[in-house]
């Protein structure tokens, strides 16, 4: 009954969230014995090098100022 309504609201609401109990996907356990990978945080190395990386989150675009849309009249000049 939670999956149906929270098919049916989500394709409506820009800002319907989930339940707490929609929030997380399934994920599938690692195999017993296999590798677990482990994360590499390379930008926790250093504060300056945590500080050049936020700096650069900083000066990223959104995707639609960084590739304009075809579609729309004019888009191109957008980009």
């Amino acid at each position: 009954s939670g999956m149906k309504m929270a098919r049916q609201h989500a394709n409506f609401s820009p800002y319907y969230l989930p339940t707490q109990a929609l929030l997380h996907p399934a994920r599938q356990e690692f195999m017993e014995g296999s590798v677990q990978p482990k994360l590499n945080l390379w930008w926790r190395q250093g504060p300056a090098m945590e500080a050049a990386f936020r700096r650069r989150l900083g000066e990223a675009k959104s995707f639609e100022r960084a590739h304009a849309d075809h579609r729309e009249p004019l888009g191109f000049r957008y980009g």
